[in-house]
């Protein structure tokens, strides 16, 4: 009775499932219709409509196709030893060469010369590295042009002050060390990521699989670029790859490595640092870890799991924020850091207001909001709330009050506010920008990007023909057909996390523990879903790159447990 009843609920979460590209599709004309009217859904006309249709047939087709492909292919192989699958010449060379991608030092090593022989070009046209404004401003801060604040990690800023100074002392040049942190950054991600292409292989994963992960890793000029550049998420992004390997190692071991003393330590230690240089990596990492505890709460192992997301929540949550940070003269961020969104979508009502502010609401607006409420019609930017949002807020007291009036608003403008969203996160939901140009990984190949007091405490890179011709190179490959697809923001911060939960739905055996699994790429993608800027210039890019680095290595283990035990039931 119990197998049929689980046969049944299996059967329902794959007829479910495809409300996943029903939704998706709608979300992607809704995305691409607000771009394309300047913030406003065309929702009483019939051509979103049509274009909603032409979406959804597509997505739903496009993810039938993918999910039948992958299953013929695990079918095509299942009965097959890697060792005895006709190869061609080129795919046998290239699986002697990394000796199977099998487990031991010498393949490791091979991947690792592999993917920096490819990565080298990139770093010699990008020299001394490429700089984003924020570090700028966070060298500033770390200098004592502005007051220390927490709006950007803390801990980030110090990295970078440190390696500021070491090249100031040694080299004397601030980015002569700025690119000495480059350089560790990007040999951390080639050692992670080579070691993520051998640990698949311990999952199971076809040789062919690493052999493509491997050369996607190397020949997507995505990855040296941005590791050839320094922001908080680009340091973020090393510290997620390691947490996303041992997250794996718990799975693959089924647990067995909580007894580990080596392998709890490495978690955390590791969770504590993605968690502390990026503000949304927190909420990724603990909630990540409570999961966790549900799949591995056996005997003694909950007390370990849960003693584990405990110290990292306090350490990130309360300990850091609370108490050190303010013991070393840290501010807080201000409070509009948090309601971005909100405050847009109150920006919205401002800028439709068809009578219904009242004296009071304008009062409370005015009073909390930096910008005021007259200016908001002229710094009202659909797609980025930083103009209205501001730095700071004026009176913090006013904070309940602004949360009380955007409630309200809500339920009286449902569809405005849906408007203000969406102008914010349609780079995650569709193809096209604002400007009708593909809405592509915008990506810097030069610091000119910055905020000027930073030229009085650095030697800021100027740019070259050399950052030029990285440029050229970056777009040539970028434009390749079918190619390009890879380039679309929207691709990795929707279109590939909801084909693994559809997929994940699609099994017939522990489909919780796979959700477990994916869970941190599942979180990260929600975490996009308020942010304050998806379609415009390079800021996107950065708040999909800790995905775009892993989601790969996740996706490859998912496929290979078709029919397989990989991912062990729940005891």
């Amino acid at each position: 009775m119990k197998a049929i009843q689980a046969n049944n609920k299996t059967t329902l979460l794959q007829k479910l499932r495809w409300i996943i590209p029903v939704l998706l599709g709608m979300l992607f004309a809704m995305g691409d219709d607000v771009a394309a009217n300047a913030g406003n859904l065309g929702y009483k006309g019939g051509l979103l409509y049509i274009h909603m249709l032409i979406y959804v047939l597509l997505f739903i087709i496009v993810f039938w196709l993918i999910d039948k492909g992958i299953a013929h292919h695990f079918e095509t192989v299942k009965e097959k030893n890697d060792s005895v699958v006709q190869e061609s010449k080129l795919l046998r060379f290239c699986h002697q060469l990394f000796l199977g991608f099998n487990w031991n030092i010498k393949s490791y090593i091979r991947i690792v010369l592999s993917i920096a022989v490819c990565w080298a070009p990139y770093f010699a046209l990008l020299y001394p590295g490429v700089y984003w404004s924020d570090t700028s401003t966070q060298l500033i801060q770390y200098y004592g042009g502005e007051a220390l604040t927490d709006h950007h990690p803390y801990l980030d800023t110090l990295i970078f002050g440190w390696f500021s100074d070491l090249g100031r002392t040694i080299f004397r040049s601030e980015s002569a060390g700025l690119f000495c942190l480059v350089l560790l950054q990007a040999i951390a991600a080639i050692l992670l990521f080579s070691v993520l292409i051998l640990q698949i292989k311990r999952f199971g994963t076809n040789k062919n699989w690493c052999l493509g992960t491997l050369v996607f890793v190397a020949l997507f000029p995505f990855f040296p670029v941005m590791f050839a550049s320094l922001a908080k998420d680009t340091i973020n992004a090393v510290f997620f790859m390691a947490f996303i390997f041992l997250w794996s190692e718990a799975f693959r071991c089924n647990g067995k490595c909580f007894n580990n003393v080596f392998w709890l330590i490495g978690l955390f230690i590791v969770s504590v640092l993605c968690a502390l240089t990026k503000k949304t990596a927190v909420y990724v990492i603990v909630l990540s870890l409570v999961l966790l505890i549900v799949v591995f709460h056996r005997g003694k192992l909950w007390i370990k799991t849960g003693g584990l997301t405990i110290a990292v929540a306090l350490i990130a949550l309360v300990i850091m924020p609370k108490v050190v940070l303010p013991a070393v003269g840290v501010q807080p961020g201000g409070k509009q850091e948090g309601i971005a969104t909100l405050i847009q979508q109150v920006g919205h009502d401002v800028i439709h207001d068809d009578g219904s502010m009242s004296d009071e609401d304008k009062k409370i607006i005015d009073g909390f909001l930096s910008s005021g409420y007259e200016n908001i019609p002229s710094l009202y930017n659909f797609e980025i709330v930083d103009g209205i949002k501001g730095r700071s807020v004026k009176d913090e007291s006013l904070y309940d009050d602004f949360i009380v009036l955007w409630a309200r608003k809500t339920i009286e403008n449902p569809i405005g506010h849906f408007e203000a969203w969406l102008g914010l996160t349609h780079g995650w939901f569709g193809f096209n920008n604002a400007d009708g140009s593909p809405n592509y990984l915008v990506v810097c190949t030069e610091s000119s990007w910055y905020y000027e007091p930073v030229l009085q405490y650095v030697d800021w890179p100027q740019q070259t023909q050399n950052n030029l011709r990285a440029r050229n190179i970056y777009t040539y490959i970028q434009t390749i057909p079918v190619v390009n697809i890879l380039f679309y923001r929207s691709f990795w911060a929707t279109l590939a996390p909801t084909f693994c939960l559809f997929w994940i739905f699609g099994q017939k055996n522990n489909i919780l523990k796979k959700l477990v699994y994916f869970s941190p790429i599942l979180l990260f993608m929600f975490t996009l879903m308020l942010v304050p800027v998806s379609g415009m210039g390079g800021e996107p890019t950065r708040y999909v790159l800790q995905t775009i680095c892993t989601l790969p290595f996740i996706f490859a283990v998912l496929i290979s447990c078709y029919k397989k035990q990989l991912l062990k039931g729940l005891k």
